[in-house]
């Protein structure tokens, strides 16, 4: 048997059906990188036959070719926890999403897959790193228009402020600049890079 198919949000049938549909589970690098055979929780084998697609998220939707549907759940692996200051998890967040690093929501903080240099380079600004067991369900990367495209999750629905919210936690404010990445919000076009906000001043 094959899995031939993966639904679009648009096209996932109702709850009372995925209830009842076999689950596919897989770890974070599994689901960026789908193996050649999919194995369920039921124990069939299915040959992945989806061609070139997107990374699978996790409650995705897989068809085989009798139409039978499958859902992707995150599986047990090796994490790591991120717990410290508020601030200083914020700026981390803002900062990892903005290069396209996923992260998942956490008791107390964060997790993000393992990676033993965002560990160190974490820890060296002052957070605390804890590697744990389990299933890594990062935040939904956006997948409709108008998205903010910093991988928070915000699934595209935003609303027109002047200092909007993306639904990722943390304030976007417009800029004709481009912003440093560094966790903090600048005006003018210089990057220092120093981690502290930076105010335009009037000659």
């Amino acid at each position: 048997m094959k899995i031939t198919k993966l639904l679009s949000l648009e096209s996932v049938p109702a709850p009372t059906l995925l209830a009842r549909a076999d689950k596919i589970v897989l770890t974070f690098d599994q689901r960026v990188q789908a193996p050649a055979t999919f194995t369920t929780v039921a124990g069939a084998e299915l040959e992945n036959a989806l061609g070139e697609t997107r990374p699978l998220e996790v409650d995705d939707v897989l068809v085989d070719e009798r139409g039978r549907f499958y859902v992707i759940k995150a599986g047990v692996e090796t994490i790591l926890k991120v717990t410290g200051d508020m601030d200083l998890m914020q700026q981390a967040v803002y900062a990892l999403t903005a290069r396209g690093i996923r992260v998942a929501q956490a008791e107390g903080g964060f997790a993000l897959p393992l990676n033993d240099q965002l560990k160190s380079l974490l820890e060296n600004v002052g957070l605390t790193v804890t590697p744990a067991e389990a299933p890594f369900e990062p935040v939904p990367l956006p997948r409709h228009h108008g998205g903010c495209g910093c991988g928070c999750g915000c699934g595209g629905h935003h609303h027109h402020h002047h200092d909007g919210e993306c639904g990722c936690g943390h304030h976007h404010h417009d800029h004709e600049e481009g912003e440093c990445g560094c966790g903090h919000h600048h005006d003018g076009d210089e990057e220092c890079g120093c981690g502290h906000h930076h105010h335009d001043h009037e000659e």
